[in-house]
């Protein structure tokens, strides 16, 4: 599967795991470096969310001010690095300065990109579903999304249904690429098939499935302000549509 063209970044937006679990910063974090800009002078801690360790950022910049956001956007669940800012009154150019062994950027146990998989809000009633295969099966996929991520997943609480995932862009000539996963389980003499739809056009299908298949689609969209991806049964299945995970990415020109 080809990714993107030379001439384009793709800049994720949307990353979704279609599960209850978070993916949790590896124990072992030497080399790296987390900094929560803002924060009181001698304050570290762990973050409970990642377990990712942060410092307090007046070791790598001599300039701004620190101050804390208004209490009006301090919701319960805001996570706690967004509380305060750096700030930078003087209107020149300000650096941070990191030493050669520091600055590799988070990690995170199951992901090799470092990449953060959140629960998905669909905008379709759902269950949630446990995919049952072997321990000594392997889930592989070319852009190596965690085994963790890929044994939840969704399908329609109304097994007739459709699945939705809907967003508005900003205009109608930003460009958005979307990988979206469905890893089976073991289904017997079931069959899953589906169509899938991007805006209300036939992308590809029908697609069915076998025991364990991981399969993969690169899907895009452009043109308009609201986008649909849509995820429907064909009249031959016997199951439900189902999916895994999905990655949302805007294209940006250099």
């Amino acid at each position: 599967m080809a990714l993107f063209k030379i001439l384009y970044s793709a800049v994720l937006i949307i990353q979704v795991a279609l599960t209850l679990a978070m993916v949790h910063a590896q124990d072992d974090q030497s080399g790296f470096i987390s900094i929560d800009c803002g924060i009181p002078e001698g304050t570290k801690y762990t973050d409970n969310k990642t377990g990712i360790n942060y410092v307090l950022d007046a070791g790598f910049i001599d300039s701004g001010i620190n101050l804390e956001i208004l209490s009006i956007y301090k919701y319960s669940n805001l996570d706690y690095q967004l509380n305060t800012v750096r700030s930078f009154p003087e209107n020149t150019r300000n650096c941070y300065m990191l030493k050669p062994v520091q600055g590799k950027g988070n990690r995170y146990k199951d992901d090799k990109y470092d990449r953060i998989w959140n629960p998905g809000y669909p905008s379709f009633e759902y269950a949630d579903v446990k995919v049952s295969r072997p321990n000594n099966l392997e889930i592989s996929t070319m852009e190596n999304i965690p085994s963790k991520v890929l044994i939840t997943a969704v399908t329609p609480a109304k097994a007739t249904d459709d699945i939705l995932y809907s967003w508005t862009a900003i205009n109608k000539t930003e460009e958005f690429l979307m990988y979206l996963y469905v890893v089976e389980g073991k289904i017997g003499n079931q069959t899953r098939e589906f169509n899938v739809y991007a805006d209300g056009v036939l992308w590809d299908g029908p697609n069915s499935s076998n025991d364990y298949d991981v399969m993969t689609w690169f899907v895009q969209f452009s043109g308009s302000l609201s986008h649909e991806l849509k995820i429907r049964e064909t009249k031959r299945s016997t199951l439900p549509p189902m999916v895994n995970a999905l990655e949302l990415f805007k294209l940006v020109h250099l």
